[in-house]
């Protein structure tokens, strides 16, 4: 009889510590690839508040060494090294080419030598697909993708075992977890407002003039602002003062993330340019109204286009001809669905 060996997956726990939708995708990577093997989790550099936000399968190992020493520890199992979801732009600088080099190169070795499979979980790409990232993006057994744009780049280019994945926060609808609220409100009146540190050419005066038409036409009856990232956190505190609101805030604990679900839970339209924020307050049925910046937001409008999720262009709803646009008393949430988890265990058969 044929031995089957064992799957061993590792994977790192850094990230943007300060950004709850890190958090969020995290969580969801565990949740997902435990269902499927034992998991390694590469803790060192993580503050230890940060690793208590999480919960951990009874499969799951934290780890403080190098993936080198998990693969002579278990070196008769099928290992497989789990690169992290996200956003992702183009190598413009030197520095960031001599880095996809060296990530190439690492990645290649321990395939050669070790056998070792490399999954890449749902991620965007923005930016020209130049030799180096090429030759990163080959190294892949299999390679997800959040959105068509960056699907239709890999392809088009040849690259081969790649896969379309919606963004992970999507695993989490109707999900018993700290991400979705318990009970949601039969009556929303409100809309939250949360907006970037680092977008804010006109983004204040587009968002105020939405906020504006939907009270001037009775669709909202208040308002207040949000931040899940904490750069963000000064930005929106400041609009609260200014037109005194309601200011929520993520501040790294368990009780800001239950206290920011629950405002979504009651909230009828997030207005955001944050992928994350849009998406966690839609499955927890808000309707989104995403203010696009075309050439900056490149990310944002993939997945919301791959989503079918209407997103608006900033410049233009300053106009109010175009403004009406952004009502939609009945939002289509087909697109959400049970079947997240089922996708994810058809695709991952793949990686043999």
């Amino acid at each position: 009889m044929k031995n089957i060996k064992k799957n061993i997956y590792y994977m790192s726990l850094r990230t943007q510590f300060e950004n709850l939708g890190d958090l969020l995708i995290a969580q969801a990577t565990i949740d997902l690839i435990s269902k499927h093997g034992d998991l390694i989790i590469d803790t060192r550099g993580v503050p230890s508040d940060f690793i208590k936000m999480f919960s951990f399968p009874e499969n799951v190992t934290l780890n403080k060494k190098d993936f080198i020493s998990v693969i002579f520890k278990y070196k008769n199992s099928k290992l497989i090294y789990v690169v992290k979801a996200g956003g992702y732009s183009e190598a413009k600088t030197l520095k960031a080419k001599l880095r996809l080099i060296f990530k190439t190169f690492y990645f290649k070795t321990l395939k050669l030598l070790f056998h070792v499979k490399i999954l890449r979980m749902p991620h965007s790409y923005s930016g020209d697909l130049n030799i180096y990232e090429f030759k990163y993006q080959q190294i892949f057994d299999l390679n997800l993708c959040r959105d068509n744009q960056t699907y239709n780049l890999y392809n088009n280019n040849g690259l081969e075992n790649i896969q379309f994945l919606e963004d992970l926060a999507l695993y989490y609808f109707n999900k018993n977890s700290k991400f979705l609220y318990k009970e949601f409100s039969n009556v929303r009146s409100k809309a939250l407002v949360s907006l970037r540190y680092d977008r804010l050419d006109n983004e204040i005066d587009v968002t105020m003039n939405v906020i504006k038409y939907l009270k001037l036409h009775n669709y909202i009856e208040d308002y207040a602002f949000v931040n899940q990232v904490k750069f963000d956190e000064k930005i929106n505190n400041e609009l609260a003062v200014k037109y005194k609101k309601k200011h929520i805030k993520y501040d790294l604990t368990n009780e800001s993330i239950n206290n920011i679900v629950h405002e979504y839970s009651e909230c009828k339209y997030i207005i955001s340019n944050r992928l994350h924020v849009l998406l966690l307050a839609m499955i927890n049925g808000a309707i989104p109204i995403a203010i696009i910046d075309l050439e900056k937001d490149k990310k944002i409008l993939g997945c919301l286009d791959s989503l079918n999720i209407t997103w608006f262009d900033k410049d233009k709803l300053l106009q109010e001809k175009y403004i009406e646009n952004i009502i939609r008393e009945k939002y289509n949430f087909d697109i959400l669905s049970n079947e997240y988890e089922e996708k994810f265990t058809n695709i991952i058969k793949k990686l043999k």
